[in-house]
C-alpha cells in the first residue's frame, strides 16, 4: 500500500512519528492479537504488546525508501514474520523500564 502512495508518503515530513501515533489508538486490539496469537502457539512468548507498533514504524521506514528492487517488500516481511514465530527463536533482552 505504502509503494503505491509514495506521494503521499514523501510529503510526509516524518512517517515513523505518524505511524507511531496512529498504532497507539490500537492499542487495545494490538494486544488482543497478541495474546491470541501466544496463547495459539503462534507468536513467540517473549513479545509484548509495545513491541508490535515499534516494529510496525520499523518496517514501514524501511520499506518506504525509495528504489527498494522488486520483491525486496516480500522478502522483508518474510524475514519479519519469522521473527515473531516460536520456533528456535532466541530469547529477546529485556528493555529497561
Amino acid at each position: 500500500m505504502l509503494s503505491r502512495a509514495q506521494g503521499l508518503v514523501a510529503s510526509t515530513a516524518n512517517i515513523a512519528a505518524l505511524t507511531g501515533e496512529l498504532l497507539k489508538q490500537l492499542a487495545d486490539p494490538i494486544d488482543e492479537i497478541v495474546v491470541k496469537a501466544q496463547r495459539a502457539g503462534e507468536m513467540r512468548e517473549d513479545i509484548q504488546t509495545d513491541d508490535i507498533p515499534r516494529l510496525l514504524v520499523m518496517i514501514i521506514a524501511g520499506l518506504t525508501v525509495p528504489g527498494l528492487p522488486p520483491g525486496a517488500h516480500q522478502r522483508y516481511l518474510t524475514l519479519v514474520f519469522d521473527g515473531l514465530k516460536p520456533q528456535n527463536a532466541t530469547p529477546l533482552p529485556p528493555i529497561a523500564p
